[in-house]
């Protein structure tokens, strides 16, 4: 989300902190009048079967909009059509049916971590004379996103909302899209109970062959864990998935390592993909090690090239478990992955023990990051001043990120590593920063760099 002036720092520039809030006041005002304005522009694409409802709406009345809602009850919501002659571009409808136990006023959608065409909390539209409300984007055909509906604080009192966000113009209260036809389990990269967030896919989104639990596909089993280390003076939580069949008479087998554990475990359903890619004989048996974070403050600081967290990857926790499960020792077979500030992460432990780990997977990997007081992109430089290693990367990004952050930088990466003649992998989605959209590239990256048909 944006940031926005304090207001002590408002006040330490005007000198008044009365005269500061009331300016800060006004400031909101304009910038929400703005973003109203802008949201009207974008609405001018409405969509062709809304179209046809307002003209319905002329000559049948509410018989129009009782057998629309009948149509979208049954196929679901947000409403997906294509653009007629133009192949690779489609109109996403999101809806509200007008209820006399909700006010449907100011009602806006908003995506998570809002990387995603709609700022902020884009309002919906009531169709004259009904109770439809709505709001069109024009969108990729291959775009997958989450999304929600959110209201002023304090504005419905029926339900209570999944969480309340600041954004332009005050607080909102976010809820849930009662005809969403997808849901996704989300933790936000934390350990908490997920969330079942609603989200959309394009006709031509990435496919999820393998994320449903199949019948007569044998599971594997994961177990979960407290480790403590004597190098980061500290003890996590982590989940350990080991294939079917798993013995130490086996093996020894393929290692994936990832960060944020419970977002792999819940939001990415890995054990059930890693079950049905080995059963289609895509990958062979993996053992993936999930793990987790202590807090945000241990996330920011241990995922941010910290060598002693590496360290205790490489010196303390794979030693202990690599006799235990018969992990491999050829570093060819071992990838170390993460999102976000996980991928970047993962890229410095790769690049600091290449004798360990031969492939990385980095997800929209945050790779502007720089220790305070240096320029962007410190991995960058470490990276330009070594050597070529024996490490292979798989790389993503969504075009929907920030494009002076996430994207340039990740296009930067690559760039960098192929001039030093790493092997690398990159492709971008349509959609934002996201376990959702990073569940869909994660079998990909593994097939990648460890798959049985490479």
């Amino acid at each position: 989300m944006p940031s926005h002036p304090s207001a002590q720092e408002v006040a330490g520039r005007k000198g008044d902190q009365r005269h500061a809030a009331l300016a800060g006041s006004r400031a909101w005002t304009i910038i929400a009048a703005i973003v109203s304005l802008l949201s009207a522009v974008a609405q001018a694409a409405d969509s062709p079967r809304i179209q046809r409802l307002e003209q319905s709406l002329k000559s049948e009345g509410t018989k129009a909009t009782d057998a629309f809602w009948r149509e979208i009850d049954s196929a679901g919501t947000p409403l997906i059509e294509r653009v007629p002659g133009r192949a690779d571009r489609m109109w996403v409808t999101f809806l509200w049916r007008q209820t006399a136990h909700r006010d449907a006023t100011d009602i806006g959608v908003v995506g998570i971590f809002n990387q995603t065409p709609w700022q902020s909390h884009d309002g919906l539209t009531q169709l004259t004379g009904s109770d439809v409300w709505y709001r069109t984007y024009e969108l990729e055909t291959d775009a997958r996103a989450p999304y929600a509906f959110s209201w002023p604080e304090g504005r419905v009192t029926d339900e209570k909302p999944l969480r309340k966000e600041l954004r332009v113009g005050g607080m909102r209260e976010i809820f849930p899209d009662p005809r969403a036809r997808k849901q996704i389990p989300e933790v936000f990269f934390a350990r908490e109970t997920p969330v079942a967030e609603d989200y959309f896919e394009g006709p031509d989104a990435r496919p999820e062959r393998w994320l449903q639990q199949r019948d007569g596909v044998p599971r594997g089993a994961v177990a979960e864990r407290e480790v403590t280390s004597r190098i980061l003076n500290n003890t996590r939580k982590v989940a350990i998935y080991t294939p079917p069949g798993h013995s130490k008479k086996n093996g020894p087998y393929a290692l994936v390592v990832l960060f944020d554990g419970l977002s792999y475990l819940q939001s990415a359903a890995l054990p059930t993909q890693l079950d049905n890619m080995r059963a289609d004989g895509v990958l062979p048996p993996v053992v993936a090690i999930m793990i987790d974070y202590i807090d945000a403050a241990h996330r920011q600081s241990e995922l941010s090239g910290e060598p002693a967290f590496g360290r205790f990857i490489v010196e303390e926790l794979l030693p202990g478990l690599r006799g235990e499960l018969h992990l491999t020792r050829d570093p060819r077979k071992a990838v170390i992955a993460g999102a976000s500030r996980g991928g970047l992460a993962a890229s410095y432990i790769a690049i600091r023990h290449p004798q360990i780990f031969g492939n990385v997977l980095a997800q929209s990997g945050s790779f502007s990051w720089a220790p305070k007081g240096e320029p962007d992109g410190a991995l960058l430089r470490e990276v330009a001043e070594k050597p070529a290693l024996p490490v292979r990367f798989y790389m993503v990004a969504g075009t929907w990120e920030n494009p002076d952050r996430m994207l340039r930088y990740s296009r930067e990466m690559r760039d960098l590593l192929e001039k030093k003649r790493y092997r690398v992998s990159y492709s971008e989605y349509a959609g934002g920063h996201t376990f959702l959209n990073w569940r869909a590239t994660l079998p990909d990256g593994l097939i990648t760099l460890i798959g049985q048909q490479r």
